[in-house]
């Protein structure tokens, strides 16, 4: 995500999620088989998703730890499952008959990043309460169309 996670206001990064350390990228690599460019390559892509979703870039490094780990560890389906549900329910206490169109706005925003929703399926991310909350929190501020790459 050069041209970074970031570049316009509302305190977004500037910079690319970094990993907190070198041992976290070679664990990215090594679980996932990718090469120095791939990886790369990858932190890029979901920089520019976060900073789509508005979110700073100390929240998106933390997250994407938590991708990282995830993907090491799998997570039952139990726990994927209980993710799931105290998403939406906090969803629900949060924002009340606004939860729907969040949920549907944060739909259309992965729709439009399938790498992006690949990967938080894969690791679990994609039920995690606090990724959900987070870009339910910028639902009406989600970026829909991806920008072109260079921009």
């Amino acid at each position: 995500m050069n041209g970074g996670i970031g570049s316009v206001g509302r305190g977004r990064a500037r910079e690319p999620v970094q990993p907190r350390t070198p041992q976290e990228h070679q664990r990215l690599r090594d679980q996932s088989g990718m090469s120095e460019q791939e990886a790369t390559a990858h932190l890029e892509s979901v920089s520019h998703a976060y900073h789509d979703a508005g979110i700073k870039s100390h929240e998106a490094a933390s997250l994407h730890s938590l991708s990282v780990h995830y993907s090491a560890s799998p997570l039952s389906d139990e726990t994927l499952q209980e993710w799931t549900i105290e998403s939406r329910r906090q969803l629900r206490q949060r924002y009340g008959r606004d939860a729907d169109h969040r949920i549907n706005k944060v739909k259309q925003f992965l729709a439009e990043r399938p790498d992006f929703a690949k990967t938080l399926n894969e690791t679990g991310m994609g039920s995690h309460p606090t990724l959900m909350i987070k870009l339910a929190e910028n639902a009406n501020m989600l970026r829909l169309a991806p920008r072109k790459v260079g921009r």
